[in-house]
């Protein structure tokens, strides 16, 4: 611990956590963070992120000195196709330690908080998309394995786009056939289909 520094608490975020993380949170979207949340700010965006998932909330572990978040790791709801089923699982992402705080074991403590409250919920697995800093820490210390490579696909349904672009109701949108005709016609089929 360097001069200065408070000796850190580690637990679970709640969503009045919020305006303490988002802040924090902001110099990971880098330069052109704001166009995630043209309308609002990083903590709406947060709070959409983490409590606002139509899966369930997210698992937002923070270690707080004083009043001050110093870490964060979160892990958001997924849906994964595993052995021919659609599975619960945790994507683990957001994370950040304060250069004042590091190396203290922060964000190994807050990864296993964050994957125990996972098995907790009934998550079939916890994945991640690690960079290079964090990659060796995963592996090395806390027992993740580069099990496969995962192809991120993301399928947007243009009627609820175009509904919130234009207020025209998606029901009304969908009746034209755009789901059905994209789903059929862009989205890879499996053999088994």
């Amino acid at each position: 611990m360097t001069a200065g520094t408070l000796s850190p608490e580690v637990r679970l975020a709640e969503p009045a956590d919020l305006a303490q993380i988002a802040p924090f949170l902001i110099p990971l979207g880098g330069e052109l963070f704001g166009e995630r949340f043209p309308d609002g700010t990083a903590q709406d965006f947060y709070r959409w992120k983490y409590f606002g998932n139509p899966l369930g909330d997210a698992i937002v572990g923070i270690a707080t000195a004083g009043s001050s978040v110093v870490s964060v790791v979160a892990a958001t709801p997924k849906r994964i196709w595993l052995s021919g089923k659609a599975v619960p699982a945790y994507e683990l992402g957001d994370f950040l330690t304060d250069g004042n705080y590091r190396k203290m074991g922060l964000f190994s403590q807050l990864i296993e908080l964050v994957c125990r409250e996972a098995g907790a919920r009934g998550s079939a697995l916890v994945y991640v998309r690690p960079n290079d800093v964090s990659f060796p820490i995963l592996a090395g210390k806390l027992a993740f394995y580069e099990a496969q490579r995962m192809d991120a696909r993301r399928f947007v349904i243009p009627s609820h786009t175009i509904s919130r672009k234009t207020g025209i109701p998606a029901s009304l949108l969908r009746l034209s056939g755009m789901d059905w005709l994209l789903k059929n016609r862009c989205i890879p089929r499996s053999a088994g289909d």
